[in-house]
């Protein structure tokens, strides 16, 4: 049912996103502008609208890709395994004990890294929703080409 209702508001999402828009020629010009933003290196070639929208979609594309893996990433476990990996060696390892608790202190930091991110995953969720809306606009604007 959630899977149902997240489908309908990425709908709902892109329906706005369009409709955002007055014309198709002001949507144009913000994906444009968009693109020198996310590709400031290609302000300096000369490329057709079509060309520049084709960059813009291989770098939502990219961003989606990036987004949508730290949304699947099984966070709960991967700090769970880290924290019994690291605790049984920190007692069964045979390091002095002021290496046990410098690794145990940068250990620490990347278990509360991983929680951080894991705490981010509504946001995460939230950009992705974003990124494919635009995504979508950039294919609507290319079938139109």
């Amino acid at each position: 049912m959630e899977e149902m209702n997240s489908k309908h508001e990425v709908h709902a999402d892109e329906l706005y996103m369009r409709s955002a828009f007055e014309t198709d020629d002001l949507m144009m010009s913000y994906y444009l502008l968009l693109n020198n933003i996310l590709n400031p290196k290609m302000g300096v070639l000369e490329c057709s609208e079509q060309e520049v929208l084709r960059v813009l979609e291989r770098k939502l594309r990219q961003i989606i890709d990036l987004l949508q893996r730290l949304d699947d990433a099984p966070w709960k476990h991967c700090v769970e395994d880290v924290n019994r990996i690291c605790g049984t060696h920190m007692v069964l390892g045979t390091e002095k004990d002021s290496d046990k608790f410098r690794l145990n202190h940068r250990i620490g930091r990347h278990l509360a890294f991983m929680a951080e991110l894991a705490a981010g995953r509504p946001q995460i969720k939230q950009l992705l929703s974003i990124f494919h809306c635009h995504k979508d606009n950039v294919r609507y604007l290319l079938e139109k080409c």
